[in-house]
């Protein structure tokens, strides 16, 4: 099968640079052998050692100052965490949880938007717990990241009505 289609612009998650991390090791992650053409192109970020309240950040490039809708397709297994995503210091969405019962990408997903300047923002994944089922590892993987943007300001007064 032909792999998924990626747009225009998206950042693969082990490309990009790593601001901080407290705990742990990241990696980017050759996943080929967890399934031919299931990903969008390897490598994805793997971040591992990671445990509750930890937070591995991230340079997320932005092109303009404006505001962002972020998509997101991260990597389900079964030693993988709970995480929440934090773009320029701004909460996106809830929790996501990556446990899958095998290795395997995720759906993609658009925790929310945020205003941000151009130039790099940091982008947080911290870890918030884990799945019932989980092997309590809290890993994380991420396979890519898409900035959507900046989005017209008749957009941006039309979502808040």
């Amino acid at each position: 099968p032909p792999p998924p289609f990626v747009a225009s612009g998206a950042m693969k998650g082990g490309s990009l640079e790593l601001l901080g991390m407290r705990v742990g090791t990241h990696e980017a992650q050759d996943v080929s052998g967890f399934g031919e053409r299931q990903w969008t192109r390897d490598p994805q970020l793997l971040w591992q050692g990671g445990k509750t309240g930890d937070r591995l950040t991230l340079a997320q490039p932005v092109p303009a100052p404006g505001r962002y809708r972020l998509r997101a397709v991260f990597t389900k297994a079964p030693d993988y965490g709970i995480v929440q995503v934090h773009l320029a210091g701004a909460k996106l969405g809830g929790p996501i949880d990556l446990y899958g019962r095998r290795v395997a990408p995720a759906q993609a997903i658009t925790p929310g938007e945020v205003e941000l300047e151009a130039g790099a923002a940091p982008l947080a994944l911290e870890i918030v717990g884990k799945h019932e089922s989980a092997v309590p590892k809290y890993m994380a993987g991420l396979d890519y990241l898409l900035l959507e943007g900046p989005i017209p300001e008749t957009e941006n007064k039309e979502a808040r009505r």
